[in-house]
């Protein structure tokens, strides 16, 4: 299908038919996306059409999906999320620091650190946890957005912020995931791991079993 056909019916398709048309567009229909992107009007569309570039690298500069940032739409804003946190840019990174101390949802903005990361910024991160209350869906996201730093970024001088984590979040896939990043840091400590054997997940509690048979192996 050519951009043009995929325009014409994107109005009435749920946002994931976008990601089905890029995985076999051919380039130069991917390069008319961001095209359109860029001089179109309709911000619905453009928020669409976003999502090609998920997985891509958005050819036409950064400097217009960086307006997207500051719109009052949630979903093109955060599309705009998912295509800038594969740019190292300070540019971003001054955005990001910016909407991580402004935005109520500013853990929707995490991503933008993923390649303009500076290691005090989990000090950053874990003062503005302290600052706010969370319901648990606002921790399951903002536990999602900082496991994907976590996957990139070591953090062995804020265990506290994992701790916080530890504390409220309860989604078991996860926690499971994130005691990983933990042992990883030198951050599971004796009680955590007696703790995480008790875990309703049974791939943390196998896993959790084997850090610490490692851990006594190894002393």
């Amino acid at each position: 299908m050519k951009f043009e056909e995929l325009l014409d019916c994107l109005e009435n398709q749920h946002p994931s038919f976008v990601r089905a048309w890029e995985k076999h567009a051919r380039s130069e229909e991917i390069d008319k996306v961001a095209k359109y992107i860029v001089e179109a009007n309709d911000l619905q569309i453009k928020s669409k059409l976003l999502r090609v570039f998920r997985n891509r690298i958005f050819p036409e500069g950064i400097e217009n999906i960086l307006t997207f940032l500051d719109l009052d739409e949630y979903d093109i804003s955060l599309n705009s999320v998912e295509v800038l946190k594969h740019f190292n840019d300070m540019r971003i990174r001054y955005k990001a620091i910016e909407l991580l101390n402004s935005k109520a949802n500013w853990y929707d903005y995490i991503p933008l650190l993923s390649k303009n990361f500076k290691q005090n910024d989990y000090e950053l991160l874990n003062n503005l946890i302290s600052k706010g209350i969370y319901d648990e869906f606002e921790w399951h996201s903002i536990q999602l957005s900082l496991n994907e730093l976590f996957s990139l970024h070591s953090n062995e001088n804020t265990p506290q912020l994992y701790l916080k984590l530890l504390n409220n979040n309860h989604c078991t896939i996860c926690r499971r995931q994130m005691f990983k990043y933990m042992w990883r840091d030198g951050c599971l400590t004796p009680d955590i791991i007696e703790s995480a054997k008790l875990d309703g997940n049974d791939e943390t509690r196998v896993m959790v079993k084997t850090f610490e048979e490692n851990a006594n192996y190894n002393s």
